[in-house]
């Protein structure tokens, strides 16, 4: 996944990574590495942001799946470049940028959650 974003990311590119498990933890540490091994500090990126849907849906065939619940879309900060680390630590400005990505859409019940890893 790094390689396939890597031509995408700036200093101020912000990935929402939304999908199941914690990809955002792993693709952290695949970042890292990649920028490492290029003796290069932080991920490319100004931040990571990780996210939790509660859906309920099953796949009947191929290209028919039932949905028979939609809940909220909660996210917060995985990584931040502005942080003083990357430890579930982030600043105002993120989750400004978050709260004004999903304004919106407003149909979409949506929630910032201050502390990702305590949310899942």
């Amino acid at each position: 996944m790094p390689k396939l974003i890597e031509p995408l990311l700036s200093p101020e590119t912000r990935l929402l990574v939304i999908m199941n498990g914690l990809i955002e933890d792993d693709l952290i540490q695949m970042m890292r590495q990649q920028q490492k091994a290029k003796g290069l500090k932080g991920l490319g990126c100004k931040a990571i942001y990780g996210g939790m849907a509660l859906i309920c849906s099953n796949r009947l065939s191929p290209g028919k799946i039932s949905h028979t619940f939609g809940g909220k879309l909660v996210c917060g900060v995985a990584y931040s470049a502005d942080a003083e680390d990357d430890n579930g630590k982030w600043v105002e400005s993120d989750k400004e940028a978050i709260l004004e990505l999903f304004e919106p859409v407003t149909p979409v019940p949506f929630e910032f959650a201050p502390n990702l890893r305590r949310g899942r």
